[in-house]
């Protein structure tokens, strides 16, 4: 063996060496390697693809996991479990050996099922509920004899739960890997919101939360601080709606401000509707902390806190909300969005006196990485001189929301010989909402639409004609969802129009069209397969949907 191994090296090298020196063959691959393409380009790719695909195509590399992990797809790895599907989902994992190992939803919104449909709701937990990371509850009914069947859960919502018992049929515990939990919707009254508080706060509970959303009313804000105080070390994320009474102790608002005062890991946090005293505490309070998130609402006068904790997260904070607020004349601070945040990515400005032309000018030209600009109704800021900055330089823009603002005309988005900067520089589009601008009401408004990638539009309170609706359909081709708001002119031939040119249309409402009947609304779901929400004429129409995609 001593003497063989060294003459089989020999004979290895002396084939390689001649293997090397023999001419070769031009390979394909080394001539046309594929450029990395960018996430852009991945991501309206994937919009294609179907949930099965998506699950294989998130393996290939870290850059398409990075690209599908996109909001966009959430949808896609999501199963929606309601009555009406309940018995057709456990037939098939029944029936079908292999058919619960495809269903590796990481999402599930539980709609609800029959008393009769337990058994089949049990299996079908058993069966897929170890995968599910996130479940969003619009009913409890059931669940008491489910809630063990996902171990992994992370992220828990309750949602539009109206009738709430007086005690939850679950216990915190049950989910050993839970970092969230989120009861904030329109639904959550005083009982509801007082169970839910209490078992967070259960003895014995090995759960420490790094997100919370709760609407509090003033009767349990004892309750709700204590919470805080045991999950303080672990919260990142907090949005609290607090309902205050009429004359709130100095005692609890010293309480409060202790609380808050140690919450040094938050990153996210969104205040409604507060106290001005403990509102302005808490803007103390998160002064110096790395803040990426910001969102406030108070139907009152800005406070000046609120811009010197802008200074100090300026480096760190990537999304800007305040909504309902008015600017007084003696405070001077709103320069500072536009000279310190500079890292902000997403900014709202909703409801709001805060903000003049100049300003929302100089927003634009210093905030060039905005992806997110929502402007709703503020009231003389939006005009043709700040539109005109904001397709300047704000051409990175996917989502822009101008609705309520009357203030600019029809050139403002075509552009003049004055104005050398039209709406369509913003080719990287997805979401325009141009909702109760009532001055763009014809078809000309719709030529000026020409985004290869949106998805989303909506608009309205116009006379729009076949010839408009032509024009948007072949100028916005891979549009998702379409809602106008008015459209009394509208025929047959738009509506047929609109479901043979958006085969990916999966929302679509047009109001006030008279002119159509049910056979288009038949014609629409045949051509539209992915059509889940049709609204015509105030009616609404929701198709059968198991698997959301």
């Amino acid at each position: 063996m001593t003497h063989q191994e060294p003459l089989k090296s020999n004979e290895t090298t002396i084939w390689q060496a001649e293997e090397d020196a023999a001419p070769r063959a031009p390979s394909m691959c080394d001539d046309n390697l594929l450029p990395e393409l960018h996430n852009e380009i991945l991501m309206n790719i994937f919009s294609y693809l179907p949930y099965t695909d998506l699950t294989q195509a998130r393996l290939v590399c870290r850059l398409w996991m990075e690209a599908i992990a996109y909001t966009r797809f959430s949808n896609k790895f999501c199963l929606c479990i309601r009555e009406d599907n309940v018995s057709d989902i456990s037939r098939q994992l029944i029936e079908v050996g292999h058919f619960a190992t495809g269903m590796k939803y990481s999402h599930l919104i539980y709609v609800g099922a029959d008393a009769t449909q337990i058994d089949e709701l049990i299996l079908i937990f058993e069966k897929i509920g170890d995968r599910v990371r996130s479940l969003k509850l619009k009913t409890l009914n059931g669940f008491e004899r489910v809630y063990k069947c996902f171990p992994n859960l992370e992220r828990l919502t309750l949602e539009s739960l109206y009738v709430f018992p007086t005690q939850l049929p679950f216990e915190l515990n049950a989910f050993g890997c839970l970092k969230g939990l989120h009861f904030v919707d329109d639904s959550v009254r005083q009982n509801s919101s007082e169970a839910l508080l209490k078992i967070c706060v259960r003895e014995g509970s090995a759960i420490r939360l790094e997100e919370l959303s709760i609407r509090v009313y003033a009767e349990h804000a004892e309750l709700f601080l204590a919470v805080l105080r045991e999950h303080v070390e672990t919260l990142k994320s907090l949005h609290v709606v607090y309902f205050e009474s009429i004359n709130e102790p100095c005692l609890l608002v010293r309480k409060w401000l202790d609380v808050f005062g140690q919450l040094k890991r938050l990153q996210k946090i969104k205040i409604y509707a507060c106290n001005p005293h403990i509102f302005e505490g808490t803007l103390k309070c998160l002064e110096g902390l790395p803040l990426r998130y910001l969102e406030v609402d108070c139907l009152r006068p800005v406070n000046p806190n609120i811009f010197k904790l802008l200074e100090s997260c300026s480096k760190t904070l990537e999304h800007l909300a305040f909504f309902n607020f008015y600017l007084p004349k003696y405070i001077v601070g709103m320069h500072t969005i536009s000279q310190c945040c500079h890292n902000l990515k997403k900014l709202i400005l909703s409801y709001t006196r805060l903000l003049e032309e100049d300003e929302l000018c100089n927003i634009a030209c210093n905030l060039v990485n905005l992806e997110v600009l929502v402007l709703r109704y503020c009231k003389s800021a939006v005009t043709n001189k700040s539109l005109a900055a904001i397709f300047q330089h704000l051409t990175r823009l996917r989502e822009l929301d101008l609705s309520g603002n009357n203030d600019f005309n029809l050139t403002a988005l075509t552009g003049t010989a004055d104005n050398l900067y039209p709406i369509r520089r913003l080719q990287r589009l997805e979401k325009l909402n141009l909702k109760s601008c009532q001055q763009l009401a014809n078809d000309e408004f719709l030529v000026t639409l020409k985004f290869p990638f949106l998805r989303s539009l909506r608009f309205g309170r116009g006379i729009y004609t076949d010839y408009g609706i032509q024009t948007l359909v072949e100028q916005c081709p891979l549009l998702e969802e379409l809602i106008i708001t008015y459209c009394p002119t509208l025929g047959r031939n738009a509506l047929f129009c609109i479901a043979k040119a958006f085969p990916r249309l999966r929302t679509l409402h047009l109001l006030h069209c008279a002119q159509v009947d049910k056979s288009v609304r038949l014609s629409l779901y045949e051509e539209c397969p992915l059509l889940t929400d049709l609204e015509i004429s105030e009616k609404r129409i929701k198709s059968k949907m198991y698997f959301l995609r």
